[in-house]
């Protein structure tokens, strides 16, 4: 695309492109999926909006099908992805969520655990340089930088079936990274 040389690609085509294709990927990936159509939809639609506000707004845009729709690195399909892993772990918990002052948040000792704490704690500030420099760009690099440490601890720390007395911490700070994802 090259708006000065007159070519152009609408909106509209490129999201239609992108459901299409997650719905090639989503049948060969994983073919028994309920509603199928939805989540190519959601996906889909979600990848290009995503990776439109993921580009600094002074920067060339070099636009790659693959770069849009992978699941795995810095795209929306991965931060959907790891939103729905959080959803599955709090179901898998299948308790009310314990309320943080009856919870020793101290259990949280991990670097794994740290690091979460450390991008959680410092989100309202990454939003407001965000806002005050109009860059949704850094927005969308926090968002990745907290799923990318999620995904190391969920890969490294036992949450539901580890240290007992740290689960319901460990689940609150799932629960926390949910809401902001």
């Amino acid at each position: 695309m090259s708006t000065r040389r007159g070519n152009i690609i609408f909106l509209d085509d490129v999201i239609a492109e992108a459901v299409q294709l997650t719905r090639t990927i989503i049948a060969e990936r994983n073919p028994d999926l309920d509603d199928p159509d939805e989540v190519a939809e959601s996906v889909g639609v979600g990848a290009v909006v995503f990776w439109m506000l993921s580009v600094k707004r002074q920067k060339d845009v070099n636009f790659n099908w693959d770069d849009v729709l992978s699941f795995d690195g810095r795209t929306g399909p991965y931060l959907q992805y790891t939103h729905a892993r959080l959803c599955s772990l709090l179901t898998k918990w299948g308790r009310v969520i314990p309320p943080v002052a009856n919870t020793d948040l101290s259990r949280l000792q991990t670097d794994e655990e740290r690091q979460l704490l450390l991008l959680l704690a410092d989100w309202p500030r990454r939003i407001r340089i965000a806002a005050r420099q109009y860059e949704p760009q850094m927005v969308a690099a926090s968002l990745l930088d907290m799923a990318q440490a999620y995904n190391t601890f969920y890969q490294n720390v036992r949450i539901l079936d580890g240290e007992p007395n740290a689960a319901p911490s460990r689940i609150i700070l799932a629960d926390c990274l949910r809401q902001v994802l």
